[in-house]
């Protein structure tokens, strides 16, 4: 957060907030696989039978899951990216924070 203090601007960061929004979105990752996983085996039926067949519909419906794979499969690499950089900001703050308390010993 970013106020206007006494002495001029100041940035205040919540660690707990970012560790969590870190975890929190890994998580969500996390669900989307599961969720893609049951919906393979849910699908399995569908593989065997419709996709086989070799009619019009069944190819769409396969290339309608499969760009359904490809979608889920790079919001999931999107979020773990954003959880991967929001931990990374996480560490990179507390690290200028201590070098900077270091700065004044004693302070």
């Amino acid at each position: 957060m970013h106020t206007q203090g006494n002495g001029g601007d100041v940035v205040s960061v919540n660690f707990s907030q970012l560790a969590n929004s870190s975890e929190s979105l890994s998580n969500r990752a996390n669900a989307l696989e599961r969720h893609m996983h049951e919906l393979d085996g849910s699908l399995a039926y569908l593989r065997n039978t419709w996709y086989q067949s070799g009619s019009a519909a069944g190819a769409q419906a396969q290339q309608a899951e499969n760009d359904l794979r490809a979608a889920i499969g790079e919001m999931v690499a999107v979020i773990r990216n954003f959880s991967a950089n929001t931990g990374k900001a996480m560490t990179d703050q507390m690290a200028m924070e201590r070098t900077n308390a270091n700065l004044f010993p004693g302070g």
